[in-house]
């Protein structure tokens, strides 16, 4: 714990008297709050400015939810479309554990750059145009892979069996879709009553693509051939997949529209008179000069340090970096065994179960959002780690030859399972994000939390797809 005489604030929660622009303090102004450090800011709180902006709860919800959607809309682009990758272009079974890996593991460099230089920019630039700038380049940077990708391979279709093409494009979007977090992540964490909704978008690109695939159809379809192909024509199907392009472009087209609409969510965000006064308070205290000497001698009953340590931050939220940590770790894996879950009865039953991982997680997540469904801290990181179990049943249950669980081989016993199991990875994942923000007032320090979190999550991605990688060779 840090003594008194040794904090150095840069500003106090709870200012008597203010300093004019000489420099000095004027005891005759009232105390004012700011609202980047006061925690009563997501309430009805004034400002420097005045009153703070009363917000509209529902718009900052819908905004937070596009913007958390549109995270990893460039992700899920390729993703959704193994099968497309799988049939039409020629990779293998391990098309999805490589893809996931090339999207995810450069995610690390990004989070500790951030970590590092998110502050620094701040300062320089503005909470808003750093932020402004980042969010910017990902999605621009994002859109602009996504159409080369689908011209190159359009134009000569050779190139979509090219690794070397599609190998480098997945680590750039892979890099944007880590700016794209880390940034956002602590937008959301500004009003934290509201975070849930971004979580929730987080995990609903899926709802967006759905009823664009459903309308356009199957990107590859399987048709018979025509006579005279000889030996082209397979002697036991007489049938070829057929990549139907038209769709091809609309699907990926739709993937740069969420990509868009999440930036203009972005801006509308930070154009509401409330966090554009909150930005500005913020801003002031990463641009106040000589802080420590003007306001010695203030009175400050609750102060916390603009520049807390980074181990300091770690061992605050340890309890939530476990429960991430855990709840990460074991989701990726199972969900990477997905298409290696024998079929009892359903035939499509690996993709009833990514289905089921997308619905589920965001129930899980909304249910965070009632105070009275929220568990403590070391409960959730106890959950967390008792998920281990469901991951021995499913690498027991996909083993050759052992495709029962205690006896029982029934595909809708496996999808109640695998439900309860993704309820809890929304529902855990957003409560460790929820309580790590409600440890921290100043809302500078809470979004430098909040990155810590990020950082941990992408290294336990790291370490998943790694066990994924080990266990299927």
């Amino acid at each position: 714990m840090v003594k008194p005489e040794e904090r150095t604030p840069l500003i106090s929660s709870s200012v008597t008297g203010s300093v004019n622009d000489a420099g000095t303090t004027d005891d005759s102004v009232v105390t004012r709050r700011d609202p980047a450090q006061d925690e009563s800011a997501d309430d009805d709180a004034s400002g420097p400015d005045g009153p703070l902006a009363p917000v509209n709860g529902l718009l900052v919800k819908g905004l937070l939810f596009i913007i958390g959607m549109s995270v990893f809309a460039r992700a899920e682009t390729i993703i959704l479309q193994t099968q497309f990758f799988y049939d039409c272009l020629g990779y293998d079974r391990n098309f999805y554990a490589i893809a996931s890996a090339l999207l995810f593991f450069p995610g690390v460099v990004i989070q500790v750059l951030q970590q590092r230089f998110d502050l620094v920019m701040d300062r320089k630039f503005g909470s808003w145009r750093s932020g402004l700038f980042r969010v910017g380049l990902a999605n621009l940077v994002s859109i602009a892979c996504l159409l080369v990708f689908v011209f190159l391979i359009d134009s000569d279709h050779r190139l979509g069996r090219s690794r070397a093409l599609l190998y480098p494009s997945l680590v750039v979007l892979g890099l944007a879709t880590s700016a794209m977090y880390g940034t956002t992540s602590q937008a959301a964490a500004i009003i934290r009553q509201h975070q849930p909704a971004f979580i929730v978008g987080t995990m609903c690109p899926f709802f967006f693509f759905l009823p664009i695939n459903i309308g356009i159809g199957s990107l590859c379809v399987e048709e018979t051939k025509g006579q005279g192909l000889g030996e082209l024509e397979p002697p036991s199907t007489g049938k070829e997949w057929t990549t139907k392009w038209t769709r091809v472009w609309v699907f990926f087209a739709a993937g740069c529209g969420l990509c868009a609409l999440g930036m203009l969510a972005y801006v509308w965000f930070f154009n509401l008179p409330r966090i554009k006064q909150v930005c500005k308070a913020q801003d002031r205290i990463l641009h106040r000069k000589d802080s420590q000497s003007r306001l010695a001698s203030t009175a400050t009953p609750h102060k916390e340090e603009l520049e807390l340590p980074f181990l300091r931050i770690v061992r605050k939220v340890a309890p939530q970096l476990a429960t991430v940590g855990m709840t990460t770790y074991c989701s990726i894996v199972v969900a990477a065994q997905y298409i290696q879950v024998p079929s009892a009865s359903l035939t499509h039953l690996p993709t009833y179960l990514l289905y089921e991982y997308y619905i589920s997680s965001a129930i899980g997540i909304v249910a965070t959002m009632k105070e009275r469904l929220c568990v403590n801290e070391n409960v959730a990181a106890v959950m967390a780690f008792s998920r281990l179990g469901f991951l021995a049943l499913i690498f027991l249950y996909t083993r050759p030859k052992h495709d029962t669980v205690m006896g029982v081989k029934n595909d809708y016993v496996v999808l109640v399972l695998n439900g309860v199991f993704c309820l809890s990875h929304g529902y855990l994942f957003s409560l460790a994000y929820s309580q790590t923000s409600a440890k921290f007032s100043n809302k500078v320090v809470r979004s430098r939390a909040a990155q810590v979190i990020n950082t941990f999550y992408y290294v336990c991605m790291l370490l998943a797809m790694s066990t994924t990688f080990l266990v299927n060779l």
